[in-house]
């Protein structure tokens, strides 16, 4: 079963007299464990923007990402059971937002290829991993936190260093507004303390910038809030809907006069086993 595929011509009424209204979606309703079971993959992290989302139809292709997707569904309202209908974006309806937590890769920087040497007796030692960073990363530090730009960090008298070619890496100072500096290597792994991409923001406090995760924010696996409900398909002609037992909706299968026919006739068959037996 491919789960991003609406399986409307796949879906025929199971042999059953009574079942849930559940059995009509188009769409499992995923979990992160199921999308991992099924791809092979974690999900994609939480978007607090957006509503949860337990399904994704994966077949509209290049459909216009703009473009109505209708979905439609039963539920009760007042006491009655109502077909329901509205719009979603294609882009939304490709798209999964599950609830719980997402591991975002460590933060693991490769050692520097560089060290930092002395003239005066010739010592050297490796720069600390912990300190560097790109000129570009460190300047979007800098936008993030209000800062003052960036200023590459040199030594003086006999103390230089030196990088190997392929090494992008520098010593950024990050210059704060409320003044002072604070290496933009020390910041990327105060904001990569749980991983890479998780969520967070900067809080300034005593010119010390610190930094405030947000995974305490992201909703448990099983949130109660309301989810984009899942498209069901309508009911064949031999189908009806009731309320069950504590207003669940459950969908009832009519017999046909062949089924009827044929029901009544192997009922006979086996009375007349028994009696001839």
């Amino acid at each position: 079963m491919n789960i991003f595929t609406p399986t409307a011509a796949e879906i025929f009424p199971p042999d059953l007299e009574i079942y849930p209204v559940a059995m009509l979606a188009l769409f499992p309703r995923l979990t992160r464990a199921k999308y991992r079971q099924h791809t092979g993959e974690q999900a994609p992290p939480w978007e607090p923007s957006r509503r949860i989302k337990r399904w994704a139809d994966r077949t509209l292709g290049e459909a216009d990402p703009d473009g109505a997707y209708p979905v439609r569904w039963y539920q009760v309202e007042a006491g009655e059971i109502a077909w329901k209908e509205t719009t979603i974006t294609n882009a939304e309806a490709a798209a999964l937002n599950l609830p719980g937590q997402y591991d975002y890769p460590k933060w693991d920087p490769a050692p520097v290829g560089g060290f930092q040497a002395s003239n005066y007796d010739g010592s050297r030692q490796q720069v600390d991993v912990d300190a560097v960073s790109t000129r570009e990363q460190a300047e979007i530090l800098s936008a993030e936190l209000n800062g003052l730009g960036v200023e590459e960090h040199s030594l003086d008298g006999p103390f230089y260093f030196w990088f190997e070619p392929s090494e992008k890496r520098r010593i950024w100072w990050v210059k704060l507004s409320g003044g002072g500096k604070i290496f933009a290597g020390r910041l990327l792994k105060k904001q990569y303390v749980n991983g890479v991409g998780a969520p967070g923001r900067w809080i300034r406090s005593e010119r010390v910038p610190w930094w405030k995760s947000g995974l305490d924010e992201i909703p448990e696996e099983w949130d109660a809030r309301p989810e984009i409900p899942i498209p069901m398909r309508a009911l064949e002609a031999n189908e009806r809907l009731q309320l069950g037992f504590g207003g669940a909706i459950q969908v009832v299968t009519a017999e046909s006069d062949t089924d009827l026919l044929r029901r009544i006739d192997r009922n006979v068959r086996e009375i007349r086993d028994l009696v001839e037996g």
